[in-house]
């Protein structure tokens, strides 16, 4: 099975950083950026498309459903990380966000560590996992699947150390690897030549030759 990972199209939320938890609109950049993106998988024999139920990434679908042909699958696991209440509708350089990350970097170590009602790092991993199995569950020999930046991230973190993951392991990972809006990162699922174990591979990392 080969995966196409895509991050969401450029939003609301990206243009003005406020946060508007899932409910940030794709600016009309955004929309451009999803048309082209869904030109560069026109081609590709995708059979299904799978999407985080944020609404940017079922915008983003949607353009590429249209293009593609293809129904587009609704999924809770492949939304964005959970913040604490509150953090919706806040600025990024608001007190409460500022005092939240302050808090979240002093505690970084700590897997299990939550602020309040968000995901704490454990959560976060074991919701990726979890979402790992899933896609593995499909026979379908390509997927696109669309979901957003952090989220992708720790995907690709667990798809190469998987429970052993750590969190330092995976800030170094985040602090070199940007995301673009609708960037591709593909990945296979099946069995190794050499082991003969089903496992993940990661193919490419964030392309995004396709915008202008």
């Amino acid at each position: 099975m080969r995966v196409y990972f895509v991050r969401h199209g450029e939003s609301e939320e990206n243009v003005q950083r406020i946060n508007f938890g899932g409910e940030a609109l794709l600016t009309e950049h955004g929309e451009r950026q999803a048309a082209f993106v869904a030109k560069r998988l026109k081609n590709i024999p995708n059979t299904r498309i799978i999407a985080s139920t944020f609404v940017r990434a079922q915008q983003t679908a949607k353009i590429i459903s249209e293009c593609l042909g293809l129904p587009v699958e609704s999924s809770e696991l492949f939304v964005e990380r959970r913040y604490p209440t509150g953090y919706a509708g806040e600025h990024y350089d608001s007190q409460f966000i500022q005092e939240y990350t302050r808090q979240r970097k002093e505690n970084g170590d700590n897997p299990d560590w939550k602020y309040s009602d968000d995901e704490s790092f454990n959560d976060l991993k074991q919701r990726a996992l979890e979402a790992l199995r899933f896609i593995g569950s499909h026979s379908d020999e390509h997927l696109v699947v669309v979901s957003h930046s952090i989220f992708m991230r720790m995907l690709m973190m667990c798809m190469i150390f998987g429970e052993e993951l750590e969190p330092a392991v995976f800030r170094k990972f985040s602090h070199a690897t940007p995301t673009a809006n609708t960037g591709i990162t593909i990945a296979d699922y099946g069995p190794c030549v050499s082991c003969g174990k089903t496992h993940w591979k990661l193919i490419s990392w964030n392309d995004h030759a396709h915008l202008p």
